[in-house]
């Protein structure tokens, strides 16, 4: 079978080309121990005011001097990508700009783990398998928001990712689209191309939402396993465990 991406959707892409975003997920990719205080200030804040609140509350807590030099790091990589929602693009507000801003954080780490180990990869963008598009619920062709496999014909490993900030982003129709993608995979003997939500939620929101929805049976990349991106065979262990 023969995999190929073509990008698709554009909404995106000015805000994924921000080398503040990329900044960021660089310093998470090294510093995994902050995963989940970036996943928790870019879920909870949804204002630039917010945020600044946030960060001298959390620049307050004492800690040895090495962790407050890191600390310190992260909490102006976070600022800068924050701040440029004062300056959103033309006919966009603050709020918008800075909700594309905070999804963008989430796509542009998720990339920065696979792109590690896989050289073929694609962004907001269909993926193609011998030609024949994945499609939503709907039948007609739905992007995914992060893709990799390690080779396009016949790949041995790859992932899938629907890139989701929160629960409340999360629609019966995303969750159909991996439920069926997975199938589709499946029958086309490509079991070793995971697919899956990834969100900075936590796991009891993610599962009720899931279960709200009819999928309680669908696995999920939630906050705390946030780390598993590192290596393929962690991911996996996480979407099949029982």
């Amino acid at each position: 079978m023969l995999l190929s991406f073509v990008h698709a959707d554009h909404y995106m892409d000015d805000v994924n080309s921000q080398q503040a975003l990329h900044d960021l997920a660089d310093f998470l990719f090294r510093e995994q121990e902050y995963l989940t205080d970036a996943a928790d200030v870019v879920l909870s804040n949804d204002t630039v005011m917010k945020f600044q609140y946030w960060k001298i509350g959390y620049l307050r807590k004492v800690v040895s001097k090495k962790k407050e030099e890191l600390r310190k790091k992260f909490t102006d990589l976070l600022a800068t990508i924050f701040e440029l929602a004062w300056t959103p693009p033309k006919g966009e507000t603050e709020i918008g700009y800075l909700r594309r801003l905070r999804g963008g954080i989430l796509e542009v780490l998720v990339s920065r783990f696979l792109m590690v180990r896989y050289p073929c990869m694609g962004c907001n963008c269909h993926v193609l398998v011998d030609a024949e598009p994945l499609k939503g619920s709907n039948g007609a062709p739905k992007t995914v928001d992060v893709a990799g496999v390690d080779k396009l014909d016949n790949p041995q490993q790859g992932e899938l990712y629907e890139c989701k900030v929160g629960s409340f982003h999360i629609k019966k129709y995303h969750l159909e689209f991996i439920g069926n993608t997975r199938l589709y995979l499946d029958q086309n003997g490509l079991t070793a191309v995971l697919a899956a939500v990834v969100s900075f939620e936590n796991e009891v929101l993610l599962k009720a939402s899931f279960r709200r929805l009819g999928y309680s049976t669908q696995k999920m990349i939630s906050r705390k396993q946030l780390k598993s991106l590192v290596s393929y065979e962690k991911v996996k262990s996480v979407l099949t465990a029982v």
